[in-house]
């Protein structure tokens, strides 16, 4: 049976830092978390076997990622995000807007509306 893992972040303002919460609920009611990781030195060079890692799951990882951000954490490096990509696309529906009232314009101008017989806007 896979295990639930869940995460969180909290900020904590008074401290400039973050919390961060691994957690899982049994179906009996009572919750499970992390606590007091262990850090443990290496030699440089020396083989860290995954065991040692805190590994979680992919959902667990993106409930994390979600939780950082909305405590105002983004990426440092890398281009995009949702809102950076919605502007991106109002900008593009309001230049094409332009483009069509502009070309529309042009359309109608005395030069190019078809030549009257009476020589109102004949191109010679």
């Amino acid at each position: 049976m896979a295990r639930e893992l869940r995460a969180h972040a909290e900020p904590k303002w008074y401290s400039n830092s973050i919390a961060l919460y691994f957690y899982e609920k049994a179906q009996n009611g009572k919750v499970s978390y992390v606590s007091n990781l262990v850090m443990t030195t290496a030699e440089e060079g020396q083989v860290i076997e995954p065991s040692d890692a805190l590994t979680i799951p992919h959902e667990t990882a993106q409930e994390l990622m979600d939780s950082l951000w909305q405590c105002g954490l983004r990426p440092s490096e890398g281009s995009g995000s949702a809102g950076a990509l919605k502007a991106t696309e109002n900008h593009l529906k309001d230049m094409q807007e332009l483009s069509r009232r502009l070309l529309g314009m042009v359309e109608r101008t005395p030069s190019n509306i078809a030549c009257t017989g009476r020589g109102e806007g004949c191109v010679k």
